[in-house]
């Protein structure tokens, strides 16, 4: 909120700050500039705090250029200091949040481009891209996909194809391998569950024969018989216990298929996918996020490693305000910056010449034993729910509510997976 252009209007643009300061709670107020816009702004409420930041313009515009208010919280996520010479430094990943802020005629030759590579996310339908060499005819929007897996590819860009199961990842994912291959020289890593290694090998044999695969997997493996090969097939255990050999290695391309795998930043498997040397990183899963915020940053990690700094900082900036204040503005601002990165289109969607899908309701009883653990959660989760909601309101407890619903989901749909310790404790 809050952006406006500053020539010749100081006394107007100091009403608005004072209006988002004192009445909408803002407590920040950005000024573009060369470093001069302090000076041209009077009678500021007291408990605003004016942040200038020192960006060179290719244009000699001494007046500042834009002005814009934030809270401190998302200054602080925006606008992060180089340690080296103090001045402030914006991620190309945060331009769709503030491209806005600076006046066209003053970007730098490198904004430029930067604004350019994220424009041509909406040009893809005209991208003049070579067809996939496979032996399929793409539908519509898997040609879309291709597409856009290729865009993301050419920029050293990371992303995440996150179609229902059905709609052809595979298939996409070889179209851009088949763009890849022969002209690279270094090998494709794919990633996955070892119960889809012959899968994704029958696949390329179908669809490319010209790609020549290598499987490493099982006891016998040996990664010096693969190295030769275009597409190296794997699986999540295999590259956690091989870590030592894997980082060694240099890949033009890594795959994780069902990369919900991830979710988890702290378990071996994400440490040691973290650490295989590649350009260009890809997933592919269904459902990308299952539980919470944490996995979501666990999977950008791995694709772009830069787009979200430390876990603490993503803790504090999105976790937190996303799931104890249901902060709208935080998460529009998220789902804002993560947009060109996830592709996702549903059976629905895509697949409108195909009759609505049926479902049938089987309804199965639980055992006594099972009844008694589901009833103790049950009403273990009532009374701590409805205390959340009393202390906190609903508005703060809407994330704390799909957790507990989810956990007494997974006991109805399988009681065997759970024990009758004590309940988790909740603060």
């Amino acid at each position: 909120p809050g952006l406006y252009n500053s020539g010749g209007m100081e006394r107007v643009l100091t009403l608005k700050a004072n209006y988002f300061a004192d009445v909408l709670g803002y407590d920040v107020i950005v000024i573009l500039t060369e470093g001069k816009g302090k000076d041209y702004y009077y009678k500021l409420s007291s408990r605003i705090k004016v942040i200038n930041l020192d960006i060179d313009f290719d244009s000699t515009y001494g007046l500042p250029i834009y002005i814009r208010a934030f809270k401190q919280i998302a200054k602080e996520r925006l606008f992060k200091k180089n340690k080296g010479d103090g001045k402030s430094k914006i991620s190309i990943f945060d331009l769709p949040l503030i491209e806005d802020m600076i006046d066209e005629k003053s970007y730098t030759t490198e904004f430029r481009q930067s604004k350019e590579l994220f424009l041509g996310f909406n040009k893809l339908f005209n991208l003049d891209i070579q067809e996939p060499a496979i032996n399929a005819t793409l539908r519509e929007y898997q040609e879309y996909g291709y597409k856009w897996l290729a865009y993301l590819y050419m920029n050293n860009l990371g992303g995440c194809l996150a179609d229902d199961m059905g709609l052809g990842k595979t298939i996409q994912t070889i179209s851009l391998l088949s763009y890849i291959y022969p002209k690279a020289k270094k090998p494709a890593l794919i990633v996955m569950p070892k119960s889809l290694i012959y899968n994704w090998e029958n696949e390329i044999k179908r669809f490319n024969p010209k790609l020549t695969v290598g499987i490493y997997y099982g006891t016998t493996r040996s990664l010096e018989e693969v190295l030769d090969s275009q597409v190296i097939l794997t699986t999540y255990g295999t590259v956690r216990n091989d870590v030592e050999k894997f980082s060694k290695l240099d890949f033009e391309i890594v795959v994780l298929d069902e990369s919900q795998n991830i979710k988890n930043i702290n378990s071996q498997s994400t440490k040691a996918v973290m650490l295989l040397n590649t350009q260009h990183r890809l997933a592919l899963s269904g459902t990308p996020v299952e539980n919470n915020l944490s996995e979501l940053y666990s999977l950008f990690k791995f694709l772009n490693p830069k787009m979200f700094g430390s876990a603490e900082e993503f803790n504090n900036f999105y976790v937190s305000p996303i799931q104890k204040e249901n902060d709208r503005e935080v998460i529009a601002e998220l789902r804002k910056k993560i947009y060109p990165f996830i592709l996702r289109r549903t059976k629905k969607q895509v697949l409108k010449e195909l009759p609505e899908k049926v479902e049938q309701t089987l309804y199965i009883e639980m055992n006594p034993k099972q009844k008694k653990l589901y009833e103790e959660r049950r009403n273990f989760y009532y009374n701590l729910v409805n205390t959340h909601v009393k202390e906190h309101g609903i508005g703060k407890s809407q994330f704390f509510i799909l957790q507990a619903l989810n956990e007494l989901r997974q006991i109805a749909s399988n009681p065997e997976s759970k024990t009758c310790r004590s309940p988790p404790r909740y603060r």
